[in-house]
């Protein structure tokens, strides 16, 4: 014959049995809240409940409007991220879709507005080291760089050397000038 097991129970809600209702091992049922109470180890009633909002460890269940705090997500199914900032960082959606990768140990510091533009497959290596780059839109002073082979426009300025200077710097107008009258007086002189 099987044997019958009873519980304590209640059918007032809201009722929670006291730590004195119940022996260790002992269980109360308030069967109009749908729960089962038990005593702890540490003289505290805990519950199991039929509610279908408690979240449990197996199954697949929504969470709306909740805080997990230091979650570890082991791969997780994101689905289509609807934020637009965070912290707050605006983001805007691209129209098909973007990859933003920063390289594992690497800080992305921006102190000023960016903006990027190209075509595909083009890319920018900036300098390893801290340095200055170049702009196509600004004057700036270029010190100890080499340009290779550059082309020239406009009116070029350079530093005028001094006479007799024999070597493969610019030479500007002002000092072929220099140079000329200096070869005219020579020949003048020469000719008495």
């Amino acid at each position: 014959m099987a044997n019958k097991v009873l519980v304590k129970k209640s059918s007032v809600a809201a009722k929670v049995p006291l730590t004195t209702d119940l022996d260790y091992g002992e269980l109360a049922l308030n069967y109009t809240d749908g729960k089962l109470y038990y005593k702890t180890a540490s003289n505290t009633i805990k519950s199991f409940t039929d509610d279908t909002s408690v979240v449990t460890l197996t199954g697949t269940q929504t969470l709306t409007n909740k805080t997990l705090t230091s979650p570890t997500l082991t791969t997780p199914a994101l689905g289509v991220a609807t934020a637009t900032s965070i912290n707050k960082v605006a983001f805007t959606a691209p129209a098909t879709g973007s990859t933003l990768t920063i390289a594992n140990g690497k800080t992305l510091t921006a102190s000023n507005s960016l903006t990027f533009t190209g075509t595909d497959a083009t890319s920018f290596a900036f300098p390893g080291t801290s340095d200055t780059v170049v702009t196509l839109a600004a004057t700036q002073t270029l010190t100890n760089k080499s340009l290779t082979s550059p082309t020239m426009t406009g009116t070029p300025i350079a530093p005028t050397a001094a006479a007799g200077t024999v070597t493969t710097q610019v030479a500007t107008t002002a000092f072929a000038d220099t140079v000329a009258l200096n070869k005219a007086v020579a020949m003048a002189i020469a000719l008495g």
